[in-house]
């Protein structure tokens, strides 16, 4: 595969709720309760390929309905395209979103109508509250990297091209290579930063 986020997918395979076969956001709500009661107080509950348009009603989620469950633990539920993302309240409070924050240059902060923060952030509004989100540890990565590879060997592949990896990714990758438990051909591309 010549452009695979094997890494970051496997990543999000291992720890994130899977949210693409979510058909609303009841559904949505349902998964984020499933795991807030297997997550000690305080851990993020992440989650990735949620799609209001697969919805009957196409109707955002909003940091009220993940807070209903999920009061004691932030959550980040990242949309499919990658574009934008759903915060709950103790994630928009953790990273200072209020109805006073401006909204950041390329990016949305979806408001009710008094101005609040709904919960949805998109483009570079993200930023605010993924930034706080904690980095994988190279034994997580080397998790997702061994997962994936497994993955794609089960598809016959047999190579890959993971772009914009960073420090700790590579580090990951090293360790598996050093270890002798690399068994795939792989490009990597390093990030150019922001």
């Amino acid at each position: 595969d010549t452009h695979a986020h094997i890494l970051s997918t496997g990543l999000g395979e291992l720890n994130q709720i899977p949210l693409a076969g979510a058909r609303s956001v009841a559904d949505m709500v349902a998964a984020v309760k499933a795991r807030v009661a297997t997550t000690p107080m305080g851990q993020w509950v992440l989650g990735v390929g949620w799609d209001e348009g697969k919805f009957a009603t196409t109707t955002y989620p909003t940091a009220a309905d993940l807070d209903a469950v999920s009061p004691d633990n932030p959550v980040w539920l990242e949309h499919t395209t990658g574009h934008y993302g759903v915060a709950n309240g103790l994630a928009l409070k953790m990273a200072g979103v209020t109805a006073a924050t401006a909204t950041p240059t390329a990016g949305t902060i979806e408001r009710l109508p008094d101005g609040r923060p709904a919960g949805v952030m998109k483009e570079t509004a993200q930023d605010l509250v993924t930034r706080l989100i904690p980095e994988p540890t190279v034994a997580q990565c080397q998790a997702a990297l061994t997962h994936m590879i497994r993955r794609l060997h089960e598809e016959g592949m047999t190579g890959f091209k993971d772009p914009s990896i960073g420090r700790e990714d590579w580090l990951a990758y090293l360790g598996l290579v050093k270890a002798g438990q690399f068994p795939i051909n792989a490009c990597v591309l390093f990030s150019g930063g922001r």
